[in-house]
């Protein structure tokens, strides 16, 4: 039917607001060519706040996780990430100034090997 998944585990490096994140893996990009990518809500403990929309990136397969860019420090939420081309993805995100809903915010983000 469908292919089976390797062993599965959680990342203590990838926390944030219990909210919707994105992931997405960057075939070719400028980074490297087999980049993932994760955007959230990038927010410590204790009180895990929907603020500090950031992209982090991966180049082993998420084993470790790097920062690549803070979006956005105000309040936001749900996001959604696409490569765009080798050197650019985009990032949808909910955002606002009061609270992470008053709009829908997107940017086109260029990434090169200098992030690694």
């Amino acid at each position: 039917m469908g292919a089976n998944f390797d062993v599965q585990y959680a990342s203590t490096q990838l926390h944030g607001a219990i909210c919707e994140a994105s992931f997405v893996r960057w075939w070719g990009s400028a980074i490297g060519p087999d980049v993932l990518l994760f955007s959230n809500p990038f927010s410590d403990p204790p009180d895990y706040a929907r603020v500090n929309m950031t992209v982090q990136y991966s180049v082993d397969s998420g084993a470790t996780w790097q920062p690549l860019i803070q979006v956005d420090q105000g309040p936001s939420a749900y996001s959604s990430l696409a490569p765009i081309s080798a050197t650019t993805f985009g990032l949808l995100w909910e955002s606002g100034q009061k609270t992470a809903y008053e709009m829908i915010a997107f940017a086109g983000i260029t990434a090169s090997s200098n992030n690694q």
